[in-house]
């Protein structure tokens, strides 16, 4: 079987994908996604992060692959925001299936296993800034 290119919108999505699957909202603005993983990629061993380049040049950190999997996740309709100042991001209801199907298939178990943590630190960070993690 030919291994599937894996995509920075596909590392963002999984591990956006396991926090909202456990029921989880995910809050924030576009500063505290790209301030959130930029701390990840700092703070913890996250192989699947490290593609994720970043500048510190801002007010705040800035990542292009960050921005560019937003945007990609957005304009397929895989994510949305719910509100017009863009501080909260969901996983759309039959999105999941897909996601489910054509992204997270091309993760072997020990990515998968990242993704969950990677997952589990993102909830965690979103409560230390301006952005909160609800369930619902």
């Amino acid at each position: 079987m030919k291994k599937e290119l894996i995509l920075c919108s596909d590392i963002f999505a999984g591990f956006i994908y396991y926090l909202l699957i456990n029921d989880h909202k995910v809050f924030g603005s576009r500063n505290d996604v790209h301030k959130i993983i930029f701390d990840l990629r700092k703070e913890k061993e996250f192989n699947l992060l490290e593609r994720f380049q970043f500048s510190t040049k801002g007010i705040c950190p800035v990542s292009d692959e960050v921005e560019n999997s937003l945007f990609s996740l957005l304009l397929t309709g895989i994510i949305s925001y719910k509100n017009p100042y863009y501080h909260e991001l969901e996983i759309i209801e039959n999105s999941r299936d897909v996601i489910e199907e054509k992204i997270i298939k091309k993760f072997n178990e020990e990515q998968k296993k990242e993704l969950q943590e990677i997952a589990k630190e993102y909830g965690k960070k979103c409560g230390e800034t301006n952005a909160a993690v609800i369930e619902f």
